[in-house]
């Protein structure tokens, strides 16, 4: 039996949480592997989590650098007898590297879910990746964009991009439906699902709603997410002065959102950020939508230029605005590329996928 010890800093909303979710999902199908999860945090926004059954321990830190939480965490893995360890966030890794190593298990650092150009040690993660990469077995990457960027050696990366668990879309409401609980009544809905941190490009998002709106009055462009920056654009635009840009915050059902759209946008700060694979742009594809997305990162590992969606140039609004326009113009077009997008998540960013190459890596770890 393989024994993995998966650490993740929390389960608030995000990418990587999402990810790490679908990971154990498919995991319970494999009969050699079992696992135990390490939150450092009492949050779990994920109520699918529990429903998984994984053997867990809540190590709440009192800070980002709690070192005090070493003695707790080399207790679960005394117990737990590990043969692989893995974690999910930089931070997580500082903790976990040494003492996969006291305990002979080998180590797999996940924390690499982006991939902006001019990584350096200034960056924290960066910093973090130099000091644990003596100590770690393999680096798994959702990108190889992300192994590029962090100048991860060869020997030691492996990308495995996520997976699209399908039974998420199998009961979402009525696009009709959900226009009437949201009161919108355009034939058009343009939507981006993204976190409102420095790390997505909201600007540039609005930017291109309000010109827009300007010129057409069939379109309402909607963002579905939270985060530090969401009351500072919730009153740049009131609903009364822009009726047809809705914040909605965040939602527990967002793919019932992304299936009325005509349009899902990804907009990142590219020097920042740069994403890894999106999940926000894999729930578009897999609900037939055509993405159009800033050009950095796994972005074009996922979307195919003029196939699946448009990629467009950092912080250019104009360029977005067109692009979205093109597709809402042409219908026909929009649903030629919502069905590539489909067939690309369905052939090659599935689950059962992904699982496999965990868990062959697994195997071949403790081979």
């Amino acid at each position: 039996m393989i024994r993995v010890l998966h650490i993740i800093d929390s389960l608030v909303g995000g990418g990587k949480e999402r990810q790490f979710i679908e990971l154990l999902k498919g995991l319970r199908q494999e009969s050699d592997i079992t696992c135990h999860a390490v939150i450092m945090s009492d949050r779990i926004e994920y109520p699918e989590f529990h429903d998984l059954k994984i053997p867990t321990s809540l190590l709440p830190r009192r800070s980002r650098h709690d070192f005090s939480i070493l003695p707790r965490l080399h207790r679960v893995v005394r117990e737990f007898r590990p043969g692989i360890v893995q974690s999910w966030n930089s931070m997580c890794s500082v903790y976990a590297a040494p003492l996969a190593k006291v305990a002979g298990a080998a180590f797999v650092d996940g924390f690499v879910r982006a991939a902006a150009a001019n990584r350096d040690f200034r960056d924290p993660d960066y910093f973090r990746s130099r000091f644990t990469l003596p100590l770690t077995s393999i680096v798994v990457a959702n990108s190889s964009a992300g192994l590029s960027a962090y100048q991860i050696p060869r020997r030691k990366g492996v990308c495995i991009h996520n997976g699209f668990d399908w039974s998420r879309i199998k009961n979402i409401d009525a696009p009709d439906m959900v226009r009437r609980t949201l009161d919108i009544e355009t034939p058009h809905i343009v939507g981006m699902v993204a976190t409102f941190s420095p790390l997505k490009d909201y600007d540039t998002f609005f930017a291109a709603a309000e010109r827009l709106c300007a010129s057409r009055g069939d379109v309402t462009f909607v963002a579905i997410g939270a985060g530090q920056r969401f009351a500072e654009y919730e009153a740049k635009f009131p609903r009364g002065p822009f009726p047809h840009i809705r914040l909605l915050g965040r939602r527990a059902d967002v793919e019932n959102i992304v299936s009325m759209l005509s349009v899902g946008v990804l907009t990142s700060d590219a020097k920042l950020h740069g994403e890894g694979i999106s999940n926000a742009i894999m729930e578009y594809m897999a609900l037939r939508k055509p993405a159009v997305a800033t050009e950095c990162g796994g972005n074009d590992e996922l979307i195919i230029e003029g196939e699946t969606g448009y990629l467009i140039p950092d912080r250019d609004a104009a360029a977005l605005a067109d692009r979205v326009e093109t597709l809402l113009n042409d219908p026909a077009l929009a649903c030629r590329m919502g069905e590539a997008g489909h067939h690309r998540i369905e052939t090659a960013f599935g689950l059962g996928r992904m699982t496999q190459e965990y868990s062959a890596l697994y195997r071949r770890l403790v081979g």
